[in-house]
């Protein structure tokens, strides 16, 4: 479902941010993407996502591939790749069900069905209760939780997650991992980046480490 081919980005003429990166991730998996801060994680969630393109190689995401893909196709594609970051990236001028179901709006979608599909998924990541509240009284970990929900209306094949339990505390970062192993085990396939030893030390499941660029390292666990 995704692959990349001998891929590499040169951010300056001097050192890649992803060195001749090769691998597959197949549908559903789970997969944590590991490694220090500048290692390349980021960069290489963001040619998931097409937000950046290789400078050399190919990648490529469900029927798209990185040197063909128009620019009128990436609406699409996040559809069908969503992505959630570190920083909650948040409306605060609207409440709970309005971030959620912005994404549905943008398609047009049906309001019978958008208020469906925006209710089951405040649900799942337990937030019914907030959904009329301004998104600014959320905590951070409430946040974190309508930017995944926000994600799950759009029934993706493929859930990014960069650092998402960076500004979190422990107890926090653990629920969110919970949730993410959760919609894994629904099908679809999450990966997630993090430079957190406490994650990556127990993580189940296929495990990528990359340094300065590189990808040295792809081994899994059973889950």
């Amino acid at each position: 479902m995704i692959e990349f081919v001998q891929v590499s980005k040169f951010h300056n003429r001097e050192w890649p941010s992803l060195d001749n990166v090769s691998f597959k991730i197949e549908k559903g998996e789970f997969v944590l993407l590991t490694g220090k801060s500048g290692s390349g994680k980021s960069t290489l969630l963001y040619h998931m996502y097409m937000k950046e393109l290789p400078s050399s190689g190919t990648v490529f995401v469900d029927k798209y591939e990185s040197s063909s893909i128009k620019r009128s196709d990436i609406p699409e594609l996040r559809r069908k790749v969503c992505m959630i970051f570190q920083e909650p990236h948040l409306l605060y001028d609207r409440n709970v069900f309005e971030n959620i179901a912005l994404p549905l709006r943008l398609i047009g979608e049906d309001e019978t069905e958008l208020r469906k599909k925006v209710l089951q998924a405040l649900s799942y990541v337990g937030l019914s209760h907030r959904m009329d509240d301004p998104s600014l009284r959320l905590s951070t970990g409430e946040k974190q939780r309508v930017c995944i929900a926000r994600a799950l209306v759009c029934d993706p094949l493929v859930l990014l997650a960069d650092e998402p339990t960076g500004n979190l505390d422990s107890e926090t970062s653990a629920e969110i991992i919970k949730l993410l192993k959760s919609i894994h085990i629904q099908g679809t396939a999450v990966v997630v980046a993090t430079h957190m030893p406490t994650i990556a030390d127990d993580w189940p499941g296929r495990r990528l480490h990359l340094d300065s660029g590189k990808l040295v390292s792809d081994r899994r666990r059973s889950l």
